[in-house]
């Protein structure tokens, strides 16, 4: 199906495939696809046509639950705020899908979100690849006291795109996080190969809420943007609460509750018009 919101939005920026691929750094035919609803962009290249013609990338996964023209579908899309981490600050709960666009921005925002959580004597507990919490490290001596990292901020050497999650990690929080307190979770998806990928997320997932009861807490899953498509990111965001770039957080509009809301929406704009 042919996505008329984007042809009419371009149009009305008086600008041309190419001029919009250019922009886009895609080639003018890959444009013509997306245009004509033959392909689904990967969310880097979402972004980066939504860079251009000035929209909320999310457009591009949500024709599935919107309706009408595309400026009432951005309004519909609940936008929380431009810097992402700030809200994030606060939060005490929820699951938010985090795609970084270069390691430079996902070094940057991993070190933002690990300091303000244990600036608030927070436990932060870090699931990567060693190389990554090392440079993680050497910045966070900079800015916190040695006591308080070694206190709020736990390693765990994973993937949970390809294993199963030990037992021995729960037990860990049991033993560091006091019971009815909050405690955070950065994870970073290093997976080249994806194909399983949502598997090990969504079980993951299942996992801590069940041995997890007792706690309140907030993850934050990662992903480099170019390694995920558009079949499995729709797939991704249907167990994520918020979807949040390099610079901005938005509601998941494929998240159950957020979609049933959304649906509400339209119900009530039919009835209006």
């Amino acid at each position: 199906m042919k996505r008329k919101w984007l042809i009419e939005l371009r149009k009305s920026k008086e600008l041309t495939q190419q001029k919009v691929a250019d922009k886009s750094f895609i080639d003018r035919s890959y444009y013509s696809q997306l245009e004509n609803g033959l392909r689904d962009p990967s969310p880097s290249v979402a972004e980066n046509i939504a860079k251009v013609l000035g929209f909320n990338f999310l457009r591009f996964f949500t024709d599935y639950i919107y309706f009408g023209d595309f400026s009432s579908a951005s309004k519909k899309t609940v936008h929380i705020t431009h810097d992402g981490f700030s809200y994030l600050k606060s939060r005490k709960d929820g699951y938010v899908m985090y795609h970084y666009s270069s390691n430079e921005a996902f070094y940057k925002n991993t070190i933002k979100f690990i300091h303000s959580k244990v600036e608030q004597n927070v436990h932060c507990i870090i699931i990567d690849q060693y190389i990554n919490y090392s440079n993680v490290f050497s910045e966070l001596k900079n800015l916190l006291p040695k006591s308080k990292i070694e206190k709020y901020v736990h390693f765990f050497h994973h993937n949970i795109s390809t294993e199963e999650l030990p037992q021995h990690f729960f037990t860990f929080i049991n033993e560091q996080v006091k019971p009815d307190t909050y405690f955070s979770m950065w994870i970073n998806d290093h997976t080249s190969d994806r194909k399983d990928s949502f598997h090990y997320i969504k079980s993951f997932i299942e996992t801590c809420a069940k041995e997890l009861n007792d706690y309140e807490w907030l993850m934050v899953s990662s992903f480099e943007a170019t390694k995920v498509t558009a079949d499995e990111y729709i797939k991704v965001m249907k167990l994520f609460h918020y979807i949040m770039t390099d610079q901005d957080l938005v509601l998941s509009p494929f998240y159950s509750e957020h979609a049933q809301m959304l649906s509400l929406f339209n119900r009530l704009e039919d009835q209006e018009s």
